[in-house]
């Protein structure tokens, strides 16, 4: 922004100098115009007598007298042409500069004006572009810029529901569970005490997932990429979820177009992002399923880790939206499974930070999905 804005600026001042030259040969051509006019209109009048004068004298006195009188009534003409040429002239080129003036500097106007609204939160600030085509492309970047303020005000209230919402329910359960307890209609048993230890196990991990992805958003993860290969790495993630595979008897398949296939990131993040990707398949796949990752090749120097299940599958209104914070699939299944909601989001800013990325496909409900990773691949 701040760069093309430099550019159409420079562009601006050959603008202006532009249209002062066209209001200086405006001036000159009407001066040259009416200078002419008043020449033939006024000069004839009052040299032509003197010239009759001068042609029926007869003695030397009445020549010189008439030379004289022909030189003055010459200059007081000329003179005069010329003062009402140039205030003409004057009032011409004053009038032309106000006109391109206006045209540079009412849109710079509208410009400030909108700068100070959306300075004052005011993110719904558009200004409509003008007709140069400097100042409308500076004009479309304002918008734009406007535009992507709005986006992040409004998610910054949204996230201020969400995070409320997610917070209000373990915390109105708690305060039943206590209010219960002090009115004795719970029993203080150890069961009341574990849904009670549940509930704040929930809020503290959503807690934790929210200052994850604060800090995630805001850079301020320390990263260490290393050159790394990547299937025992998947092993390894296999092995910490290895009893929720048995349990729920899901088959279990990893292979690569390279057994030696090697990333350069950061191995811990990488760790981390793989848990969660395997661990939303699990939630999502029903017993006796099957999951599988196949580590290949991607163009421009990546390689793509794909995590495939024969779980319920993705809705495709729903895949754009899988990134965003909160956002579930199905609300009620992700509570009680105890997602966050803000996994995926945490895990794609991790990829990003390793100059990768997540992609998500899914052929519809009951067919499936795919989560893609990316990340930099060794030469």
């Amino acid at each position: 922004m701040v760069g093309l804005i430099q550019k159409q600026l420079s562009h601006l001042r050959w603008q202006i100098v532009t249209s002062q030259l066209v209001a200086i040969v405006v001036v000159i051509l009407f001066l040259m115009l009416l200078t002419r006019q008043i020449f033939l209109g006024i000069v004839p009048r009052g040299i032509e007598p003197l010239l009759q004068n001068l042609a029926s004298s007869s003695s030397t006195e009445d020549i010189i007298r008439t030379q004289n009188e022909l030189m003055i009534t010459f200059r007081n003409v000329v003179i005069f042409s010329i003062l009402v040429a140039a205030i003409g002239a004057s009032i011409i080129g004053w009038g032309v500069s106000l006109i391109l003036s206006r045209l540079i500097l009412n849109p710079l106007q509208r410009l400030n004006i909108s700068s100070r609204r959306i300075a004052e939160g005011r993110y719904d600030e558009r200004i409509t572009p003008p007709f140069t085509l400097e100042l409308a492309e500076v004009a479309q970047q304002f918008n734009q810029m406007a535009e992507s303020l709005e986006n992040i005000e409004q998610n910054r209230v949204s996230m201020i529901g969400n995070v409320s919402h997610e917070l209000r329910t373990p915390l109105t359960s708690l305060q039943g569970y206590v209010e219960g307890l002090q009115d004795g209609l719970f029993p203080g048993d150890e069961e009341t005490w574990a849904i009670m230890g549940m509930e704040l196990t929930r809020l503290k991990r959503l807690v934790d997932d929210l200052q994850a992805l604060s800090r995630v958003e805001g850079g301020a993860v320390q990263l260490d990429p290393i050159n790394f290969a990547v299937l025992p790495l998947i092993e390894q993630v296999h092995s910490q979820l290895q009893a929720k595979f048995i349990s729920k008897g899901i088959t279990w398949y990893a292979d690569g177009a390279d057994p030696d296939i090697r990333a350069f990131a950061d191995r811990d993040r990488t760790y981390q992002i793989l848990i969660n990707l395997l661990g939303n398949a699990l939630r999502h796949t029903p017993e006796n399923g099957a999951i599988s990752i196949y580590v290949d090749y991607h163009i421009d120097d990546l390689i793509a880790i794909s995590v495939i299940d024969d779980g319920d599958g993705i809705p495709a209104d729903s895949i754009p939206l899988l990134f965003e914070r909160f956002y579930r699939v199905d609300p009620s299944r992700a509570r009680k499974s105890g997602g966050s909601g803000i996994g995926l989001a945490i895990s794609r800013q991790l990829a990003r930070l390793m100059n990768g990325d997540i992609e998500a496909e899914s052929d519809g409900v009951g067919n499936g999905s795919t989560f893609t990773l990316f990340l930099p691949a060794v030469d």
